[in-house]
């Protein structure tokens, strides 16, 4: 089955006024994917440790990794985003300023850090072969969004597996995307081979670096862009299938062999899992 790898950093969305979601809200969200039989790889801080033995106790396949200095170590690159999202160039034309995206550097940084993170996961665990992917830790936000087999799997290309909102091609203007919050490419789902991770990090650093010189910040939406326009012949991007239930939050069900494939007792199974479930 498909390894998944996760992160979450308190970044004081609790307290926003737009686009809040608490602590407790992403731990419901993250109990519904520990109940996936995949094995889960977590980064998170200490401050959560009791939270996520809890959750360990009922799933031993949840390996966690506590990171309390997460910003500090990264405190040069939190300050290049803060001077962009403040200079009054880049602030002009915003449409949507109060997307964090635009306002707060660690909310652009843990998104930009995914890669970083599968890398991480991949090196700890001896990860050899096999699928990696990223998904974000608020995830399932509905019970719907789970498969009903309860695992994960799928003969995904050899390549960086993305999903598209928006037809890519080499002609998108980024600044305008950028500053109108047009999303082409989801940042909540990303597949590759264990041994791709490594490259797609490094795409990501000429991403944000590429974002920089012209003047812009954004977060990994954009960023998984111009990582694609770099070099699409290492991607297969499917468009994204956002008309079911499922919504945006679709790969599951929708990409997942064992779903073509189910018998009574996954229904049952399922049933007995999520009875009391939202």
């Amino acid at each position: 089955m498909i390894t998944i790898v996760s992160a979450f950093f308190d970044i004081g969305r609790g307290d926003w006024v737009k686009f809040a979601r608490s602590t407790d809200v992403y731990f419901r969200n993250f109990e519904r994917l520990c109940l996936l039989e995949n094995p889960i790889i977590l980064f998170t801080e200490s401050k959560h440790r009791e939270r996520v033995q809890r959750l360990q106790a009922k799933k031993p396949n949840l390996q966690v990794y506590f990171e309390d200095d997460l910003f500090e170590r990264h405190a040069g690159l939190l300050e290049r985003i803060r001077q962009v999202q403040q200079s009054p160039e880049y602030r002009d034309g915003i449409l949507e300023p109060n997307c964090p995206e635009y306002y707060e550097p660690r909310y652009v940084l843990v998104n930009y850090l995914k890669a970083d993170f599968c890398c991480k996961a991949i090196a700890a665990q001896g990860i050899r072969s096999g699928q990696v992917a990223w998904i974000d830790f608020g995830y399932l936000k509905k019970k719907r969004q789970l498969p009903i087999s309860l695992r994960w799997d799928q003969d995904f290309a050899d390549k960086i597996h993305m999903y598209s909102l928006l037809p890519v091609h080499a002609g998108i203007d980024i600044p305008k995307a950028v500053k109108e919050n047009i999303v082409y490419i989801q940042g909540c789902h990303i597949v590759a081979p264990a041994q791709q991770w490594p490259r797609m990090a490094e795409l990501m650093v000429n991403a944000i670096e590429h974002l920089f010189a012209q003047g812009l910040t954004d977060d990994d939406q954009s960023m998984l862009l111009l990582a694609y326009l770099q070099a699409p012949q290492e991607f297969v991007i499917d468009a994204a299938d956002v008309t079911t239930r499922a919504g945006c939050f679709f790969i599951f069900r929708k990409y997942n062999k064992y779903e073509r494939q189910l018998t009574l007792l996954d229904r049952l199974k399922y049933v007995a899992r999520t009875l009391f479930l939202a």
